[in-house]
């Protein structure tokens, strides 16, 4: 909806909107400025300049809102003069004789953490023997200490004859037998 307050200021709203935003648009006749700025922004005229436009009957766009970037003949002669180079250098391409190659970019540290551990010295780097804990020798582990194995043997005869002793009082039918 356009509402005109004096000869060259008018409102423009939405039609549907009732308490919409106003733009004010300034029209003399030949250049039409809107307040949302958008002609001068992206360079082609807004809603509002066009709404303007339809409300006083100019069906024809100013030639002022063509800039030279949206002109088909300024594209056009862009394109001739590229293929007028592309014709003279047909033979070789001084681009692609100086063409560098491009490199992966190096590698950068990541943040945080660092996934491995400090950089160790070479005391500590030196391999420690194993110590067993039960015969104090080194070279195994009490897993795997032979001194171990023969008290095993031991313990488990002493264990089951002491587990028979405490079941001594069952019937035989029920005694358990290893």
């Amino acid at each position: 909806m356009v509402v005109e307050e004096n000869h060259v200021e008018f409102k423009v709203k939405h039609h549907k909107a009732l308490h919409g935003q106003e733009h004010k648009v300034f029209w003399d006749g030949e250049i039409a400025t809107c307040g949302c700025k958008f002609f001068e922004f992206q360079g082609l005229p807004c809603c509002h300049v066009l709404c303007l436009f339809l409300h006083k009957d100019c069906f024809e766009i100013p030639f002022i809102y063509f800039l030279p970037r949206w002109c088909h003949e300024d594209l056009q002669c862009v394109e001739d003069f590229i293929n007028s180079n592309k014709e003279e250098s047909k033979g070789t391409n001084p681009i692609e004789e100086n063409v560098e190659l491009v490199h992966c970019p190096p590698i950068s540290k990541t943040k945080g953490r660092p996934k491995q551990k400090r950089m160790k010295g070479g005391k500590e780097l030196a391999k420690q023997v194993k110590t067993c804990s039960l015969c104090k020798c080194p070279g195994h582990n009490i897993s795997t200490c032979l001194e171990n194995e023969n008290k095993d043997v031991l313990n488990s005869a002493h264990k089951r004859k002491k587990i028979a002793s405490e079941e001594g009082d069952l019937n035989p039918i029920f005694a358990l037998k290893y």
